[in-house]
């Protein structure tokens, strides 16, 4: 069994579609057609390279570990500060493309900081794996790009608008759930206390807003190019890149940075950055190219037609449909689950009279849902990757009962559980969804 379990999920993909193509149907170019259409939108796949491409470099420079020295000296109660990395992390989760990429790019350094500012092992591994969860649905994420290229009965304006709302919905469900876990009361530092502190902090963060806005600038005045969520690939690498440069030859390492965390030279840095992010970005790649094979799978064999062109009522519908969306949550990327779902799942939500934004972002949830939960809970897997030994929080005792013992897991999918079912079915209740 393990040894089924370590092949690939594309590896399955590629070989149902060969199996049915050229042995079932003999139809032996039925691949390369399908394939044909994956291929049709390069500027996607060449975005997915450069935002792994971004995030991997993110990781090579201090710019997580100093940001995070800009709001400590504040000492906010571990659950608060944990909220609030979480919300922060949003931005660069949107930027970065999906939110396993931020979780490998800076989830050590979120959770260590959140162990020295007193949080459980616990607490800091749930909002590790949850700091990539809530940047999804923002302006410019990739993900939302490929929905509405794939589909085109949503433009990316209606799906980044309505997503700014979920964004708002997810992050206020999480504060109410840290604010119920908070047991540290809601003392924090003075302003005379943690104003020279965050000062101090802020002169070293501000040389990478300076890099950003000058790479920006130029951008706009050599190409006319401005920042959008067709453009962001292109630029962001730039930044980083120039962020690289920056940490290897014109800063000097923090006092409290750990001995070889970031090289101190930029070409090794650069080839690492890039070593590490081509297995993702192949992987990637190779999973989107085995949905649409499945895809067409499902297609040329009308397995769709077996399901009931109606299936009752809206609120039926979408029941069925967030439970087959956190099982693929469960088992596939983001960017491969909505290839996957384009082809075959979002006609039947047209059908019956989902509205197709109000469909998409529950998809949008219900993936993310799936991503925290077990037993793939692909996050948590991340997060104790990139983490390391001190993830192993089965081995910290704690006082408590079944909750406490399992916080990690179900507190995260206890808050997108409960965002996933009023975005599901509020807009329903409200008739804003059909």
């Amino acid at each position: 069994m393990r040894l089924l379990m370590s092949i690939p999920l594309y590896v399955y993909m590629g070989v149902l579609s060969i199996v049915y193509f050229l042995i079932l149907e003999g139809h032996q170019s039925g691949q390369a057609i399908y394939l044909h259409k994956f291929v049709q939108h390069p500027a996607v796949y060449i975005g997915i390279g450069l935002y792994i491409w971004a995030g991997m470099m993110l990781a090579e420079t201090r710019l997580a570990r100093r940001a995070f020295a800009v709001i400590t000296p504040w000492k906010l109660p571990p659950a608060i500060l944990a909220w609030l990395v979480v919300v922060l992390a949003a931005l660069p989760t949107a930027y970065s493309g999906a939110s396993g990429i931020f979780v490998i790019a800076a989830g050590a350094v979120v959770f260590e900081q959140l162990r020295a500012a007193g949080a459980s092992h616990r607490m800091a591994l749930s909002a590790t794996a949850m700091s990539g969860s809530l940047g999804v649905v923002l302006r410019p994420c990739l993900v939302v790009v490929l929905v509405a290229i794939l589909n085109k009965q949503v433009t990316t304006d209606e799906l980044f608008g309505r997503g700014f709302q979920v964004f708002v919905l997810t992050a206020s469900l999480y504060l109410i759930a840290m604010l119920l876990r908070n047991k540290d009361g809601f003392n924090v530092a003075s302003v005379g206390e943690a104003g020279p502190k965050v000062l101090a902090a802020s002169k070293k963060v501000m040389p990478y807003l300076f890099i950003a806005v000058s790479v920006l600038v130029f951008n706009y005045a050599a190409l006319a190019l401005k920042v959008s969520e067709h453009t962001a690939a292109f630029i962001l690498p730039a930044i980083l890149i120039a962020y690289v440069i920056y940490d290897t030859r014109f800063s000097s390492p923090d006092a409290d940075e750990p001995p070889g965390d970031t090289d101190v030279r930029t070409f090794p840095a650069l080839k690492r950055a890039t070593a590490e992010s081509s297995g993702h970005i192949g992987a990637l790649l190779m999973l989107m190219a085995g949905s649409v094979g499945l895809g067409g799978v499902v297609e040329r064999a009308e397995l769709m037609s077996l399901v009931p062109a109606d299936l009752g009522s809206q609120w039926t519908t979408m029941s069925i449909l967030v439970v087959a969306m956190v099982l693929i949550g469960m088992t596939m990327d983001a960017l491969g689950a909505v290839v996957l779902v384009s082809v075959t799942i979002a006609p039947l939500a047209y059908n019956n009279g989902i509205d197709p934004v109000h469909f998409w972002m529950m998809v949008l949830v219900a993936f993310e849902l799936g991503y925290l939960t077990p037993p793939v809970a692909i996050n948590h897997l991340l997060a104790r990757q990139v983490i390391g030994a001190e993830a192993r929080v089965e081995n910290v005792p704690v006082e408590g009962g079944w909750w406490a013992r399992n916080e990690h897991l179900w507190l995260p999918m206890a808050v997108m559980g409960t965002a996933l079912v009023i975005v599901a079915f509020v807009p329903l209740m409200l008739g804003a969804g059909g």
